[in-house]
């Protein structure tokens, strides 16, 4: 994940045409540092991100855009879809759905998911 934030950031640094130097000074640290957080070697911190999300004039989601959550070992959902397809034999298909359902951050997108899978749920029901 660090790495891919790193790209995002050095990608739209890039595009806005502002010089490593100049990013480096509006976030109050050294240069070496923002090429380390450039190439993924140091973690940000929210206030750095939200400095950042700000300076490059990006929403601070434009930064996790699509990451490659769902291929690390940590992604929200790895562990439990696991453990459910071990107990109750879900199909692949029931753990792609459940992991998908697990990345969306989002409350209101979460819930307009799962209004809708109920709805689907009834009509084939009926």
């Amino acid at each position: 994940m660090d790495t891919h934030l790193g790209m995002r950031i050095q990608a739209r640094r890039q595009s806005l045409n502002l010089s490593a130097d100049s990013v480096a000074h509006a976030l109050a640290v050294e240069g070496d540092i923002l090429a380390l957080m450039e190439q993924g070697a140091y973690r940000l911190s929210a206030c750095q991100l939200h400095r950042l999300a700000q300076l490059l004039d990006v929403p601070i989601s434009y930064f996790f855009e699509n990451a490659p959550r769902e291929l690390e070992p940590d992604f929200p959902g790895s562990a439990v879809a696991e453990s459910f397809a071990e107990s109750d034999g879900f199909s692949a298909e029931t753990l792609d759905l459940l992991r998908a359902f697990l990345a969306i951050t989002d409350s209101a997108t979460r819930k307009r998911v799962t209004d809708l899978a109920q709805k689907l749920a009834t009509k084939q029901q009926t």
